[in-house]
């Protein structure tokens, strides 16, 4: 009788939503933190003291009650289908701010301690420079992991964490703490 072997990472597993369904690219979701509590709310893109003109920095509320703004997940040469973890990945909020060029994430490094997210393109960020990479999604404890990868081949991917920045928390990336978040379906 031959023995069935399974090939372990043959697939990626499906990145699921709060609700244990698979998480699709044709809808929107919040990020939120994966324990619900004191650990704040949902992420959106906001003002901060470095670009008072135009929300282009993403940051994670304080309160609980606060679900953030919906975010889309684009695998790299799809459009639509389930999101798979550990695929490289576009993020785009639902809605893009008027005065942003776009709401697709972007990885900014400047004078900040730490690089950091945001959204747009260099005509949002003047004097700042971007990182070209991809995003990724990671199972992580009870939720998932965000995870940025630089194109470039000699970087490590690093994950994507939170600095408190102001009355926020900014996302920031080369974080030793990762900011374990679910995905909850948006419902217009």
């Amino acid at each position: 009788m031959a023995r069935l072997t399974l090939r372990k990472n043959t697939f990626s597993e499906q990145v699921l939503d709060r609700f244990g369904k698979p998480v699709l690219a044709s809808r929107a979701y919040y990020i939120l933190p994966a324990l619900f509590g004191p650990t704040g709310g949902g992420v959106s893109p906001n003002i901060t003291s470095q670009n008072t003109k135009c929300p282009v920095t993403i940051i994670q509320d304080f309160s609980e009650a606060e679900h953030g703004k919906p975010v889309k997940f684009t695998m790299l040469g799809k459009n639509n289908g389930f999101i798979s973890a550990d695929s490289p990945l576009e993020f785009a909020f639902q809605a893009k701010p008027g005065c942003a060029t776009s709401s697709n994430w972007v990885v900014v490094a400047d004078d900040f301690p730490m690089k950091w997210i945001g959204i747009g393109t260099a005509r949002d960020h003047p004097g700042k420079k971007l990182i070209n990479g991809a995003f990724k999604i990671h199972k992580y404890n009870v939720g998932y992991r965000l995870v940025f990868c630089p194109t470039n081949a000699s970087a490590n991917c690093s994950n994507i964490g939170k600095y408190k920045d102001e009355n926020r928390y900014r996302l920031v990336t080369n974080t030793d703490f990762p900011f374990p978040v679910v995905f909850l379906p948006f419902t217009a």
